[in-house]
């Protein structure tokens, strides 16, 4: 082998190289693009999701409140009962003498 053959090998690694170096920046490049455009979209449906976020939250507080007035509405009606029977207990007590 001479020395030419030896300065062509060079040139063609380099060459290639030089080719790969290129595509790798390439591949780089669009990585980075698709992460910032990733990034964004993540952004923007985190910020567009928090409003419906936010309603569920309120909505199963809501629900909670619903529920606890529910039991109180229920509490409130079995003293209103005994209420009823001791006034018609008292009442026919009172009522024979």
């Amino acid at each position: 082998m001479n020395s030419t053959d030896e300065e062509e090998i060079v040139k063609y690694m380099q060459c290639l190289l030089e080719e790969h170096i290129t595509e790798t920046n390439k591949l780089m490049d669009t990585l980075i693009t698709t992460q910032e455009m990733n990034t964004k979209a993540i952004n923007e449906l985190t910020e567009s999701t928090g409003d419906l976020i936010k309603a569920w939250e309120d909505g199963k507080a809501i629900i909670r409140v619903g529920g606890l007035l529910a039991r109180f509405l229920k509490w409130a009606a079995s003293i209103s009962v005994v209420g009823v029977a001791i006034t018609w207990l008292i009442g026919k007590g009172t009522s024979g003498h």
